[in-house]
């Protein structure tokens, strides 16, 4: 008698539902010049909000809500948690003489406003601090969708493909108004000189491609199979070519693609940051007690094939930005001086989040004449708006989520997972190095992939081996069991 196939509970069936939607969500982010205005960034906020209520009204009265989430993962989610209660402590009212604790200065400046009243906030526009509040909170609950529902290998996989296809249609498109100077999109400026896909600012454009690259590494490394990795570079660059019409060619192909729209781009700082963070994440694998030579000889291959074609295509344009980037960095320098002068009058808890635009003015030098609604460098403008305690929360629960990938990636032998967390890793590595001389972790879409893949590196670290790889450690150990008395018996004949 054949077995009936198991019908999914109602639970089941919206959660998969919930899944879905989620993917399309993802895609959707970055499409709206980044989410990165009032209108875009609300349904970004709705779209989160309505997915999570779903799932808990799927889920309720399940452990499985909430439990997995925080007994996976319990540091990390606590300290996410008290990471984003910070801009609502700085919208809280409080008296003067508690207040002049925490920000003397916040004191003055209400006075001088003549706001002194029995109560102050320790944010100087309580309203802004809300609104980036509620980014903060949707972009916790977009990595809590990933702990709680992307909890297989077939979910996993969809949603590394999801975004590693984001940032393929990133580039293709990107390069297709570039090549042919045509604007398909009502809401896309008319920008001219590089590539800069749906977004208007091409760093942030390039924030996203060091994201969507490291997705592909990742697809292409849970593929590959220990016979396959080869001893040498030109070994490994031949297979390459020799697999260009199997799935690691299309992949391989692709990524060269999304690598000539990352040079393209001419963001000096994306280039740096994800090499540096793919060869970060490849010296990593040294590490490992059973070396693995498996990165190494994936990742090179194609960054060189990549670097080849750019010098054919695009690897000029990014030079010409190299040369004259002293007189630009002098200005973001004078940037980071005045706010970390912010820093030293807003020590403790900052000027409340999402305030810079309104107070960095008052710091701003003749030096700087343009209008900065930011830092330049995300860690200064956390620094500044969120203070000291904001600052080491953030610090501290990004380190607590990488260590435990780390953990996890050199000990893992898994070639799914492990390509998993090589992808998590090299795209949070290469967006916070970027994050020191720009600001992506302002723009919502970029945030929020951020943490969805701080959240997929976790998920990996805890994913279940596929049945097939157990079922042939299995048979390893028996056919070493057998291999003995298999050799005595053919000394005996």
């Amino acid at each position: 008698m054949k077995d009936v196939p198991e019908i999914p509970n109602k639970g089941e069936f919206v959660e998969s539902v919930v899944f879905a939607l989620f993917l399309g969500l993802i895609f959707w982010m970055p499409l709206p010049l980044g989410s990165n205005r009032p209108w875009a960034w609300s349904i970004l906020e709705v779209g989160i909000f309505l997915l999570v209520g779903l799932y808990f009204l799927a889920r309720m009265g399940e452990k499985k809500a909430f439990g997995k989430v925080f007994s996976d993962h319990p540091l990390e989610v606590f300290l996410w948690l008290a990471w984003i209660l910070i801009p609502l402590l700085q919208v809280v009212p409080m008296p003067t003489s508690l207040l002049s604790v925490f920000s003397q200065a916040t004191v003055e400046v209400n006075r001088f406003c003549g706001l002194d009243g029995k109560s102050m906030t320790i944010s100087l526009d309580k309203t802004v601090t809300l609104v980036e509040w509620l980014k903060y909170v949707t972009y916790f609950l977009a990595a809590f969708l990933v702990l709680a529902v992307v909890d297989t290998r077939d979910r996993l996989r969809k949603l590394t493909w999801v975004i590693f296809l984001s940032g393929v249609f990133q580039a293709v498109f990107g390069m297709f108004v570039f090549f042919t100077g045509f604007v398909a999109t009502w809401w896309l400026p008319d920008i001219q000189g590089s590539v800069h896909g749906t977004y208007v600012n091409r760093n942030h454009y390039a924030g996203l491609l060091e994201m969507s690259i490291p997705m592909g590494f990742g697809l292409l490394l849970g593929w590959m199979r220990s016979s396959e990795v080869q001893r040498n570079f030109r070994e490994s660059l031949l297979w390459v070519l020799r697999n260009l019409s199997s799935r690691n060619g299309v992949v391989s192909a692709l990524l060269v693609l999304m690598f000539l729209a990352l040079f393209l781009s001419t963001s000096r700082g994306g280039n740096i940051a994800l090499i540096v963070a793919l060869l970060t994440v490849v010296a990593l694998a040294f590490l490992r007690r059973r070396r693995s030579n498996r990165e190494k000889r994936l990742v090179l291959p194609v960054v060189v094939a990549a670097l080849i074609a750019g010098g054919w295509m695009g690897l000029g344009l990014l030079a010409d930005r190299f040369k004259g980037s002293f007189i630009e960095h002098s200005g973001r320098i004078e940037v980071h001086v005045g706010t970390i002068e912010m820093v030293e009058h807003y020590p403790v808890l900052g000027t409340g989040s999402g305030t810079f635009k309104y107070v960095f003015p008052i710091y701003r030098t003749e030096k700087v004449q343009k209008f900065n609604d930011h830092s330049h460098n995300d860690f200064l403008e956390i620094l500044a708006t969120q203070g000291v305690i904001g600052f080491s929360l953030f610090g501290t629960s990004l380190a607590a989520s990488w260590l435990a990938m780390i953990r996890r990636y050199l000990r893992r032998r898994d070639p799914f997972a492990r390509g998993v967390l090589f992808a998590a890793l090299a795209g949070s590595f290469s967006l916070s190095i970027h994050g020191l001389v720009d600001f992506n972790l302002q723009i919502p879409a970029n945030a929020c992939y951020f943490w969805i893949l701080i959240a997929m590196g976790l998920q990996a670290s805890v994913v279940p081996r596929a049945a097939i790889h157990e079922s042939q450690k299995k048979r390893r150990r028996e056919k070493a069991l057998l291999f003995p008395s298999e050799l005595s018996r053919r000394e005996n004949t």
